[in-house]
């Protein structure tokens, strides 16, 4: 198993190196915990998004969220 895991910080780093590279802006999805999150912003990654941030929600709920951030 942390075999596993070392292969796939390892492709990731790769990929984030050669993306940057090209100048390609890098979004990740399906971030759920601090320590990814971390991992993808110390690579570079230029965008997150995950059950970290927001679980699904519905319109409601969404347009209350964006009218609430707008205001801060």
């Amino acid at each position: 198993m942390a075999m596993l895991l070392f292969l796939n910080l390892y492709l990731s780093q790769k990929m984030f190196h050669m993306l940057k590279r090209m100048k390609k802006s890098i979004v990740c999805e399906g971030v759920e915990t601090e320590v990814i999150a971390d991992f993808l912003k110390n690579e570079g990654c230029n965008e997150i998004q995950g059950f970290l941030y927001y679980r699904p929600m519905s319109i409601e709920y969404f347009e209350t969220v964006m009218h609430m951030q707008k205001a801060i």
